[in-house]
């Protein structure tokens, strides 16, 4: 038998009221627990698969705005639009130390707006299209959109 919230589960007694109960189901079955609760309500894990995968959408474009919320990774950006450049390139181009372009470049990495290729020591950093097309698809979605007055409030 299991404790609520523990990783063990006994499909031989169910869930009731937020606690176990022992009340044997008619034929002990050795399935999952995703099994369980699909069989009890197929909706459920549907709707927790779909606001984890929103969840996790909107941390992926917050994270996207804060990478580009410093004018520093801006102008790496505008750097590596039309070509591809190598860390002692782009330190000297920005006039900035390697370190703190290290952790700029870290954080332009983590959003998926840069990647790199490493040849022999150096580093060779360019655009991530693939980073810049999911932002541009979510800030698309708010063009389409035609504003609804407001329900007026009542006094």
């Amino acid at each position: 038998m299991g404790v609520l919230g523990c990783t063990t589960f006994n499909p031989t007694y169910e869930l009731f009221s937020c606690s176990w109960v022992a009340r044997p189901l008619a034929q002990p079955t050795s399935y999952s627990l995703v099994g369980w609760v699909e069989e009890r309500n197929p909706t459920y894990l549907q709707s927790v698969f779909d606001s984890l995968l929103l969840s996790t959408i909107i941390f992926m474009i917050a994270a996207t705005f804060q990478a580009l919320s410093d004018p520093l990774r801006l102008q790496i950006i505008e750097l590596l639009k039309n070509r591809e450049l190598c860390v002692c390139d782009l330190c000297e181009e920005l006039n900035v130390s390697q370190s703190k372009l290290s952790f700029h470049l870290k954080i332009l990495k983590e959003a998926n707006l840069l990647s790199n290729r490493q040849q022999s020591r150096w580093v060779y950093y360019q655009i991530n299209s693939e980073g810049f097309q999911v932002l541009t698809q979510y800030l698309a979605e708010y063009s389409h959109y035609q504003i609804q007055p407001a329900r007026l409030c009542e006094d």
